[in-house]
């Protein structure tokens, strides 16, 4: 959930340039919204298993917290 916090904002942050950031941002939150909702799925079934397309990279960049 902290890698798709700090992913939200980080896309926010480029939603501030015109045009090019827009569209990074509607694309962007697509994706996050589709890495939570998959990582919510394997939540309810009780599965730890890393959210796709980041996941694996999160668990690297937030080892340590």
């Amino acid at each position: 959930m902290l890698g798709l916090f700090v992913s939200g904002v980080a896309i926010g942050l480029i939603g501030i340039i015109p045009f090019l950031g827009w569209l990074v941002v509607i694309v962007g939150v697509f994706v996050l919204f589709y890495m939570w909702v998959m990582g919510l799925i394997a939540a309810i079934n009780g599965q730890m298993k890393p959210m796709p397309i980041l996941g694996k990279k999160y668990e690297e960049w937030f080892s340590g917290v």
